[in-house]
């Protein structure tokens, strides 16, 4: 029986899931984020400033608008490591995966706290204090994820982190395989081999397209925007739907194709695309699949047929210009 890994039913909604705004380390207010994006087709925007979550649902959403309600946390390596003569850091997003959930867990004083704490609603808990170690690390996961947040691990590459950190992490919800604000600065922040490190560590857990934004460029505001973003397939436009969604795993990365659908039967896994150059299949084996576009034509589908021995396998597309998508990773426990 054919089983849609991507749900038969309800629309895509363009969505970048991290950004920031004057609240914190941005240039626009969050009503000028809203514009621009809105201009470039997308539904739905996470507001992710540094320190502090200051909801902007109520304020910002409509019908063609979805305001979701976050903040980024920041752990800083103690010292300088000889190895990376700078700091390592680890970036992670927390979501609010239902609106009226604006108690910030896991607060504590920093700069973009501090200028901000008079709109902050606070958890009535003790001041956590973020330490760069894995214990520190999964505390914040755990907690936030206990008090309804959509964890997001971001940018390793300009974090200066590798395998032997963020495979320590565990229980986030996503990661970033690609951040086009890093890409921007000039980072190789396409973070396809991160991705299944983390997934051969053990870890069950999507891949997001995000832009990061901040809009600093004198004289051009979008250019660290709209670059990478996230499908959301949902019922409808609000806000429990979308995080539903996110939560579901219903969504796939880009950075200019499209799925269109994902599905999964009698052993194979078959996707269907927008007008692609190549279609990957990759897996947690030494097992994959390529299709091209060998005389120039452009492919919109392909099958592959997986092994018992794969445990997961994603997909990578690719457009004309190179420019990628990614699916989540599927396990294949949850196909059958």
């Amino acid at each position: 029986m054919k089983k849609h890994l991507l749900p038969e039913s309800g629309n895509f909604y363009k969505a970048n899931l991290h950004c920031h705004t004057v609240l914190s380390d941005g240039c626009l207010t969050a009503e000028e984020v809203k514009e621009i994006y809105k201009k470039e087709g997308y539904a739905v925007v996470a507001y992710t400033d540094h320190d502090i979550l200051i909801p902007h649902h109520a304020e910002l959403s409509d019908d063609e608008f979805i305001a979701l309600n976050g903040w980024e946390i920041t752990f800083t390596e103690p010292q300088i490591s000889p190895i990376h003569g700078v700091k390592r850091v680890c970036h992670m997003c927390f979501i609010a995966k239902d609106p009226d959930n604006v108690k910030q867990v896991c607060w504590f004083h920093r700069k973009h706290f501090n200028k901000n704490e008079d709109k902050a609603n606070l958890a009535d808990e003790p001041e956590f204090k973020p330490e760069y170690t894995p214990e520190s690390i999964n505390e914040a996961i755990a907690r936030v994820k206990k008090a309804g947040f959509f964890v997001t691990y971001n940018h390793p590459t300009w974090s200066q982190e590798d395998y032997t950190k963020y495979t320590q992490y565990h229980g986030m919800d996503a990661m970033e395989i690609c951040n086009y604000g890093c890409v921007c600065l000039g980072y190789p922040e396409q973070n396809d081999q991160e991705y299944d490190y983390m997934l051969r560590a053990g870890d069950r857990i999507g891949c997001l397209g995000t832009d990061d934004n901040h809009n600093k460029h004198p004289g051009e505001i979008t250019w660290d925007s709209f670059g990478a973003w996230t499908c959301i397939k949902a019922d409808k436009l609000d806000y429990k739907s979308i995080t539903d969604a996110m939560a579901n795993g219903n969504y796939y990365a880009s950075q200019g194709p499209d799925f269109t659908e994902i599905s999964y039967e009698d052993g194979k896994i078959t996707v269907k695309t927008s007008p692609v150059a190549t279609i990957a299949f990759s897996t947690g084996s030494r097992h994959a699949g390529y299709f091209g576009n060998v005389d120039g034509t452009p492919i919109t589908e392909a099958t592959f047929e997986l092994k018992e021995t794969d445990n997961y396998v994603r997909v990578t597309i690719r457009d004309e210009k190179g420019k990628p998508a990614h699916s989540r990773a599927y396990f294949l426990d949850e196909l059958k």
